[in-house]
This record gives structure tokens, sequence and C-alpha cells, in this order.
């Protein structure tokens, strides 16, 4: 298979204007974007140094993981994972209704249990300031529904049965 370009445009028409921190970005991403194609091309019948169960390829300075952000939204639209999601929504809900309208004689701690359900990662949030500890609990919802979804596309997928 071969192709060429209709138009090739010199490099002064390309880039002209452009200030040299930027092509040097911009040069940084295509040798990136080239690792990537070279990745999508390593696996034929005799070559072995690819795990193609993890989806990772190794290349020329490094390796590179293809389809990551599918992965991880897969992950997330597991069963495990959005009933995970479900609850979290469902108990945070239920901290709003206890802080905005119950009135308590003394300090409530609902809010906590966000923390307890999301934790370990949310936990590592509480040594940020206040303002800032509620976003471990987004976060911390998002990478277990992660971890869930994938514990569970990996006990559930189907594997071959080999004769033997």
């Amino acid at each position: 298979m071969s192709w060429t370009w209709e138009c090739v445009p010199d490099e002064a028409t390309v880039a002209a204007g452009a200030p040299p921190a930027f092509l040097a970005e911009v040069e940084k991403r295509v040798d990136e974007l080239v690792r990537a194609a070279e990745a999508l091309h390593l696996h034929g019948p005799s070559y072995q140094d690819a795990d193609e169960g993890a989806k990772h390829a190794f290349v020329d300075g490094g390796f590179f993981i293809m389809n990551g952000y599918r992965s991880l939204v897969s992950a997330l639209r597991t069963p495990a994972a959005l009933g995970y999601l479900f609850l979290v929504g469902a108990l945070a809900a239920w901290v709003a209704v206890d802080t905005l309208f119950i009135s308590h004689a003394d300090a409530s701690f609902a809010g906590m249990w966000l923390f307890f359900a999301t934790a370990p990662t949310s936990l590592l949030f509480l040594v940020v300031p206040s303002q800032f500890a509620l976003i471990g609990v987004s976060i911390g919802a998002v990478v277990q529904a992660a971890l869930l979804g994938a514990a569970y596309q990996g006990l559930t997928r189907t594997r071959p049965v080999t004769a033997g």
C-alpha cells in the first residue's frame, strides 16, 4: 500500500510566524503520533514483544498504551461500576439533605460516609485545605468505580477453551 499527499507545502509556509516553543511542542506531539502508528502495526504473526492482553506495545523510546481512554470508559460502563456510582450518588444526596435541611444539636458526621464509601482514594484528600477535600470524593468515586469495573470485566471475560 502506498499513498502520497496531493499538496506538499514547504516548512516556511506551514510554520510562518509560529513561536519556536510552539513548533517544538508540535514536533514532540507528532513524534508521539508516529510512535502510536508504529505500535498499531506491530502485531504480525511473527512479532513476539507485545503484550496483547494489556494492549501495550514496546517501540523505540519506550512503550505506548493503546486505547487507554477507551478502556477506562468501558470499565466505567460495567454494571459493577455503574451500581457503585449510583450508590455513591444516593449517599451524596442523603448527605446533602442531612446537611441542608436537618438541624442537629451537634455537628453531623454524615459527610464522613462519603469519604468512607470512596476510600482509600478520597482519604488522601483529607490533608488538603477543607474547600478542596470534597474533590477527593469525586476522584475517589471515579477511581474506585474504574477499579470495580476492571475487576468485573476480568471476572466476566470469556476465555477460550483449549484442548489438551
